[in-house]
């Protein structure tokens, strides 16, 4: 029986446990056995200068006390990272039951402390979910309203028309109000309302985009997003430093539903602006502008028939560089600078574990991979290998070459190769570059030099596409 994942945010200096996060993250997943009801916590630690993995597992029995046997439960979970300690918090209840049980609790990896929060019982509400960024949790009651208590003393704060949810950057005309904040719409005031940690309610007047002659704008970085009518129109703006103004959306409002086909995202650190299309029913386009100049870096389609149907764009929590599409099936991991697609990873039905991270300031998810030639591992100093979407593994040339004696020379704009008095030329339609570094086919190397690869310890039981460990023989 499978249980949610939860992701690890990391910062960039070591805790007082000695783990150093500047080379290394957490990942923990979460199994429930139905034949012995036990709740286990997965620890995965990867070394970023090589890409090696170790994992142990730990029991906490106080998860298992709150299951009955022969019920489906269902955990999702959440971390906050605190000096010297992992501390995370859960929501544990039966899956499909809209009126039922649940459980909110804290538990430190460090210190094994487990703390019941709240124990919400059947007809007391329909939600129990944590904001741990906020500081507090809500109860979403019988008639949808929500009421919000404070995660640390559990006092209760404010009531919410409506349930909670957290401001991730899809509301640009909301010029007040910053990424991460609490928002919800109440139906009588017809308007946002923000939700304040101190329980502060605020009224957020939100222009509508058929008002005629309207326009309002929002600072997004170092540049300004504006959005206005004219006649029919409505044009949306990027205005950079220079003054110089890119149009990122033109709508005509005549034509039916054309308003609902376009909308705008910025990143969580306010560094791109994104505005997002859907061109037809199989296909979508996402642009990318950067908001400390305002000129497009990248434009990406999007295939949204089948697999993307019925899917929405999300950031990525840590950084800002990744975006998320989601679906019902999948997670698709999408680079914004280069528009490299990453990975998927699905709900793991058939696996007992789910896996996944999201390390800081790197390309891709769920890297870099373990690669090892004569018994020596290739040590990263950047952006290690990682699988694109076409599901080959790209290796930092330099770093690889170096592990292999090898040498890399450019002249006339063409990269050359050389190993054991071979060379090859790399083709510039297969290459990536990222921070300086360029990124290659790794299974082309290893072929041009009569090299062989051995895949060792597959993540595959973690993750969908898992990465395995590579030995170059």
């Amino acid at each position: 029986m499978l249980l949610c994942l939860l992701f690890i945010p990391i910062s960039s200096s070591a805790d007082a446990s000695g783990f150093d996060v500047q080379k290394h993250y957490l990942d923990i997943a979460y199994s429930f056995n139905d034949e012995g009801y036990t709740f286990k916590a997965k620890t995965t630690t990867v070394d970023y200068t090589t890409g090696r993995m170790t994992t142990k597992e730990e029991v906490i029995p106080e998860l298992a006390e709150w299951a009955k046997p022969g019920h489906f439960y269902e955990l999702r979970t959440d971390i906050e990272k605190k000096p010297g300690t992992y501390l995370m918090y859960g929501v544990l209840y039966e899956r499909d039951q809209p009126d039922t049980e649940r459980v909110l609790f804290s538990y430190q990896f460090q210190t094994h402390e487990f703390r019941v929060i709240k124990h919400l019982k059947s007809g007391e509400g329909t939600w129990l979910q944590p904001f741990i960024s906020q500081g507090v949790y809500e109860i979403v009651h019988q008639d949808e309203n929500a009421s919000i208590y404070s995660l640390a003393t559990g006092k209760y704060i404010n009531k919410a028309v409506g349930t909670v949810s957290v401001y991730s950057g899809e509301f640009l005309y909301l010029p007040t109000v910053q990424y991460g904040d609490l928002l919800f719409y109440d139906n009588n005031q017809k308007s946002y309302i923000h939700l304040r940690t101190d329980g502060k309610l605020i009224k957020l007047e939100r222009p509508k985009p058929t008002d005629e002659n309207v326009q309002y704008s929002r600072k997004v970085g170092k540049s300004t997003y504006r959005r206005y009518k004219k006649g029919s129109q409505v044009r949306v703006e990027l205005v950079a430093p220079s003054g110089k103004v890119t149009v990122l959306n033109t709508v005509n409002l005549n034509i039916r539903n054309s308003w609902q086909w376009t909308y705008e995202m910025f990143s969580p650190q306010g560094k791109y602006v994104t505005t997002y299309k859907i061109l037809s029913k199989e296909s979508s386009r996402l642009e990318v502008f950067d908001t400390d100049t305002g000129k497009k870096i990248n434009s990406m389609v999007f295939q949204t028939r089948a697999r993307f149907s019925d899917s929405y764009l999300y950031w990525r929590r840590t950084g800002s560089d990744h975006i998320v599409q989601s679906s019902m099936s999948a997670d698709y991991y999408f680079n914004l600078k280069n528009g490299v697609y990453v990975r998927e990873s699905n709900s793991g039905t058939s696996s007992n574990w789910t896996y996944s991270s999201f390390p800081d300031s790197l390309m891709v998810e769920e890297d870099p991979i373990a690669i090892k030639y004569k018994d020596q591992f290739v040590q990263y100093t950047g952006q290690g290998t990682f699988v694109s979407k076409n599901s080959q593994e790209y290796v930092p040339v330099r770093t690889l070459m170096k592990t292999l004696a090898g040498t890399v020379t450019s002249k006339n704009g063409v990269t050359t190769l050389s190993f054991n008095k071979k060379e090859l030329a790399l083709d510039k339609s297969k290459i990536i570059t990222w921070d300086s570094q360029t990124y290659y086919p790794l299974r082309d190397i290893t072929k041009a030099f009569g090299l062989q690869m051995k895949f060792r310890n597959s993540r595959a039981n973690y993750v969908a596409n898992g990465y395995p460990e590579i030995e170059i023989y």
